[in-house]
């Protein structure tokens, strides 16, 4: 069962992916509509995907959030 916690924990699919290393779901997530939003909302811990990616030692993952936040700057 979900708690109130767990969605502080992993607030939107992108914190999900990005924990769980779910690089094909997160390439697809960072294409639709409120993506930008959703890469930096910071959970309950204050960390964004990014954040959550590094931690979990998902490296490859933790650069395409890193790529996608420079690409939409430019």
């Amino acid at each position: 069962m979900l708690t109130d916690t767990h969605f502080k924990e992993l607030p939107t699919l992108l914190h999900c992916a990005a924990k769980f290393g779910l690089k094909n779901l997160a390439i697809h997530l960072l294409q639709c509509s409120g993506a930008t939003w959703a890469s930096k909302m910071k959970n309950m811990e204050g960390s964004d995907p990014t954040h959550i990616a590094e931690r979990h030692g998902h490296k490859e993952l933790k650069k395409i959030f890193e790529d996608f936040s420079v690409s939409f700057f430019f």
